[in-house]
């Protein structure tokens, strides 16, 4: 009968909804939260920057808490190295 199909329905159901809740999970036990960022995008990228600079780690994400009250003075501009200053598209980063 027509119920003689579900027993391979359910199947191919957990089958394709178990690797997306075990990725849940086990992000959720490595990293402390429920996915892992990664520098596809730009504004993914930006996020990953910002989260390194906030919290000194990649993937532990705070809030506004983390931002100090008062304002910082800006960060000293770094001397750029002479070699760089010759040739500069030889020594393109992203970060």
């Amino acid at each position: 009968m027509w119920w003689e199909c579900l027993p391979s329905f359910f199947i191919i159901i957990g089958a394709l909804a178990v690797p997306g809740q075990l990725a849940f999970v086990v992000n959720k036990l490595a990293f402390d939260h429920k996915f892992r960022r990664d520098r596809t995008e730009d504004y993914q990228r930006m996020y990953l920057l910002r989260d390194l600079r906030l919290t000194g780690n990649y993937y532990k994400h705070e809030g506004l808490d983390a931002l100090p009250d008062e304002p910082q003075p800006p960060a000293p501009v770094k001397e750029v190295p002479e070699y760089k200053k010759k040739n500069p598209g030889m020594f393109y980063s992203i970060t």
